[in-house]
């Protein structure tokens, strides 16, 4: 069972590892920047944050099978929802149950289940699978961040820019290590592919092994960010673990 609730929303993401320790893997995937916490036990959180402020913007709880061969694990978390905070069962609440017991928190439809309010500017996404309508996932965000990331569709017609982060060229950078201490970087990369800044957002608390890291980084090469297929300038974010 992770640590992560959702309370940690809108939190700064090294409070979050101070707290719950390394995350399984540290990612940037198109315009989106993620935490992995995943367990042995079929439970896991993702944790999008943004580059500028690194605060926790969308929570994604989820189940899996530990084994191919194995059911989905039924587990509950407790959400905020506007009407009062009430738990919700993986794999055991249907998508017919949550519009009946929700309702009153009933907000829009999305591309990949039903949206409920939270407050002002958040909301809770639940995710249903196609073949059993049974709860499989549930976001928690700030509606502006669902909207960008696609988990609640935009209301313009106009789609989004097309922006992929920058990737480096060396497998040790996207291997990220192994060990139970872990230092996150951002980078920021130029047009060229060129690292032009590598600050450590969260230390690994060994002075020495960061600042090595730092120095090592900003020689790698990476593959430029693009928008649109053009090569534009952008930040990325690796985890380092020794």
């Amino acid at each position: 069972m992770t640590c992560v609730t959702p309370a940690d929303l809108g939190k700064p993401i090294a409070a979050i590892v101070q707290r719950c320790g390394a995350p399984s893997l540290v990612m940037s995937l198109g315009s989106q920047n993620q935490m992995l916490y995943a367990g042995e036990d079929g439970h896991g959180v993702s944790i999008s944050f943004d580059a500028d402020q690194l605060r926790a913007r969308i929570l994604q709880f989820f189940s899996y099978p530990p084994e191919p061969s194995q059911p989905n694990p039924e587990w509950s978390v407790t959400l905020p929802f506007a009407s009062g905070a009430r738990p919700v069962a993986f794999e055991e609440l249907t998508l017919n149950d949550a519009q009946s017991d929700f309702a009153a928190d009933a907000d829009v439809t999305t591309p990949i289940g039903a949206a409920y309010r939270s407050t002002s500017s958040d909301d809770i996404v639940l995710a249903f699978a196609s073949e059993e309508h049974r709860l499989r996932a549930a976001f928690i965000g700030e509606r502006s961040a669902l909207v960008q990331t696609g988990i609640i569709a935009s209301p313009l017609d106009a789609p989004p820019l097309d922006y992929m982060s920058p990737v480096p060229r060396e497998k040790w950078l996207k291997d990220g290590g192994a060990g139970s201490r872990t230092t996150i970087l951002r980078i920021d990369v130029d047009a060229e592919g060129i690292a032009r800044k590598v600050t450590a957002v969260v230390a690994s608390g060994d002075a020495a092994f960061d600042a090595a890291l730092l120095t090592r980084v900003a020689d790698v090469k990476f593959r430029p960010a693009t928008l649109s297929k053009r090569p534009v300038s952008g930040a990325v974010f690796v985890q380092m673990r020794h």
